[in-house]
């Protein structure tokens, strides 16, 4: 039952995922064919000189007949148009800034693993049990550290997100500063399930796992897209989040501007 509510839960969110990042429409293309109705055509005489003059009318008329060619290439230029509005590729990132940028996804994915732990235990095949305990023995160990997480964060945010000395990308600094709020998210979720309401892994009640395998699909998500993302050199679009990225780093500047 939790396995089938679990790929239930999945499969609605990969579905409703590029909605969800993505509010504007698709583009609506429209033919029209312009035919001529008729012409007027008059010749004023005068003394001095003889002109014509020719009046044309148009009318336009909505094109009903597309063949399967051209609908083909407007449904692929339209879902290309959606999948810009997500994601926003990068030209000069080197496989060095892509595994950079995508490292910074580790440490709230750890995190996560730790919040969930028994929920995962309970769904993933057996033979994964053992890497899940050795990341939250991992994950207890640096909890364990008086202000480890603090100083964690802080020194993640002053030399990848900051500007300073060593100039990272625009690119890196984006992801990684992306990264830390989605750890600060997850941290705020597991805290609003399991503190807020008094939920537990051994409920069986369907509302139950319904919150917490929505929540699961929530927060996993969250970090596995933009991790992929990364990988492939694109920036993600997530509402509210991107904009609050693009207020504390700005926007990228452009080689026109730079000179």
């Amino acid at each position: 039952m939790c396995r089938f509510l679990t790929y239930y839960y999945f499969l609605i969110y990969f579905i409703i995922i590029k909605n969800v990042f993505s509010f504007q429409p698709s583009q609506k293309a429209k033919i029209y064919y312009v035919n001529k109705i008729y012409s007027n055509n008059s010749i004023n005489v005068n003394r001095t000189n003889i002109s014509s003059h020719v009046k044309t009318y148009y009318t336009l008329r909505k094109n009903n007949i597309i063949n399967f060619r051209k609908r083909k290439i407007l449904a692929y230029a339209t879902l290309k148009s959606q999948i810009n509005n997500i994601f926003h590729g990068e030209t000069d990132v080197t496989i060095f800034d892509k595994l950079l940028a995508s490292i910074s996804y580790i440490l709230p994915t750890i995190d996560a693993i730790q919040s969930f732990v028994m929920p995962l235990v309970n769904i993933l095949p057996i033979w994964t049990h053992k890497y899940l305990f050795q990341i939250e023995r991992i994950n207890q160990i640096y909890s364990s550290i008086p202000f480890m997480s603090f100083v964690t964060f802080m020194g993640l945010y002053f030399l990848f997100v900051k500007e300073n000395k060593f100039k990272f990308h625009y690119f890196i600094r984006y992801h990684h500063m992306q990264s830390l709020i989605l750890s600060m998210f997850g941290y705020a979720l597991s805290l609003f399930y399991f503190r807020v309401f008094p939920y537990s892994y051994n409920d069986t009640d369907i509302f139950n796992l319904t919150i917490l395998y929505s929540t699961m699909a929530i927060y996993f998500g969250s970090l596995i897209i933009p991790f992929f993302s990364s990988l492939l050199g694109y920036y993600i679009e997530i509402p509210v989040l991107s904009e609050a990225i693009k207020l504390h780093i700005g926007e990228k500047k452009n080689q026109k501007e730079d000179l």
